[in-house]
């Protein structure tokens, strides 16, 4: 057996102890707002895997740091779990199995699962920039104005119905289809506020249609919560510009503020303090920290203090498979240590048993075809060599050559 043999048994052993840890705390925190069942991806056919066999429930209403080796499969991990659930444009996806992500080709197997209902947003390390959406577009959900509208809805009974329609006015991101906490209604009406503002000098009924609407449901606070967090965001200046104009670094700041004006149930955010300055980063722990059990956080991030004073678990990949620690990223720095302490000595265990069945099986394989050994050698010789049993069967080897036995 070879070395990575057992080292797999060990950290099968290490992990089936884990598993039991992660079921006892999803059992104290309800239903998962997201189950991936046996997610493998490799990107090279198969030498190098990113996922393997993987399984992990989301727990509903926590802060997950996912943590790793860079090139790991982090962010791949991130993009399957938010195509599968609905940032794509449906909302509240039930199931998905094996697919490409859009244009980048990222081939999985396995199954996604999302409760129906529940909305998710997303936050790429490099969002996109489409040129026909403007920054106050985004922060409403809008992410093209000019293409055709694809919706994928869920069935309700674990299947998923697709429906396409014609459109030339907006398509909108599946966290503010779905409404996030606000409701489906509010966004819908702000999103008809927003267009009808563009063409209020060629169309006024429209326009004062859509701002009596604005009136009933409530859809200022939206706009009003959408102005304070694109200001501290320090987006608020570029509400006019098209996301094609914009750096990398504006258009991160956009896309989070985006995220967070739609409220969503599970919110998935890629290196989130990358371009944020520290009192944006401050204001952003504060946000996250405050909505307690109302927002299911998964994160990756490379800022250690923004793990250690967002999350409350840390989820480690490591060679394709997930590890879950309770507690912060201190908690997670120990648990680690204490993990691999026991995956060593499962390997010295395993290395040991494997060893001495070995020997075992050699020794029963030397003295059941060499009969006279202890006859031709002494009894006393082959005691001595015994314990060398590379040297043993060598000698035995070397007397059937000769037909001396």
């Amino acid at each position: 057996m070879n070395d990575w043999k057992l080292s797999a048994v060990a950290a099968e052993s290490s992990r089936s102890s884990m598993n039991e840890q992660q079921q006892e705390l999803l059992s104290t925190s309800g239903p998962p707002a997201i189950t991936a069942r046996d997610l493998t991806c490799t990107f090279d056919g198969g030498n190098t895997f990113q996922l393997q066999a993987a399984n992990y429930n989301l727990p509903r209403g926590r802060r997950v740091g996912l943590v790793g080796r860079n090139g790991c499969g982090k962010s791949t991990f991130l993009r399957i779990l938010a195509e599968a659930c609905g940032n794509d444009g449906a909302s509240g996806a039930s199931s998905r199995s094996g697919f490409n992500l859009n244009n980048d080709h990222i081939l999985f197997t396995g199954t996604v699962e999302c409760p129906k209902g529940v909305s998710l947003a997303f936050v790429e390390q490099e969002p996109p920039s489409p040129s026909d959406v403007t920054v106050l577009d985004a922060l409403l959900g809008i992410i093209t104005t000019t293409t055709t509208t694809t919706t994928t809805t869920n069935g309700g009974s674990g299947s998923n119905a697709v429906s396409s329609a014609s459109s030339s006015t907006t398509k909108t991101s599946a966290a503010a289809a779905a409404g996030g906490k606000n409701g489906n209604a509010v966004y819908e009406t702000v999103r008809r506020y927003r267009l009808a503002s563009l063409h209020a000098e060629t169309n006024p009924n429209n326009f004062a249609i859509a701002t009596s609407e604005m009136d009933a449901s409530g859809g200022w606070s939206v706009l009003t919560k959408a102005e304070e967090i694109s200001t501290r965001l320090r987006v608020r200046h570029l509400e006019s510009q098209p996301l094609s104009s914009l750096s990398g670094g504006e258009r991160k700041r956009v896309a989070l503020a985006a995220a967070l004006v739609r409220e969503p149930d599970v919110l998935i955010l890629d290196e989130p303090t990358n371009h944020l300055d520290l009192a944006a980063i401050r204001w952003l722990t504060d946000l996250i920290t405050s909505q307690r059990s109302k927002l299911t956080l998964l994160t990756v991030t490379h800022d250690r203090a923004f793990l250690e004073d967002v999350c409350d678990t840390i989820l480690e990949l490591d060679r394709g498979q997930f590890y879950a620690y309770d507690g912060t990223y201190s908690t997670y720095l120990q648990g680690k240590e204490e993990r691999l302490a026991n995956e060593d000595q499962a390997y010295r265990v395993a290395k040991g048993r494997y060893k001495n069945e070995r020997e075992s099986l050699l020794h029963r394989r030397i003295f059941k075809c060499t009969p006279n050994l202890f006859d031709f050698f002494g009894h006393d010789f082959i005691l001595h060599i015994s314990p060398n049993l590379s040297l043993l069967c060598l000698i035995t080897s070397m007397l059937h050559t000769l037909c001396v036995l």
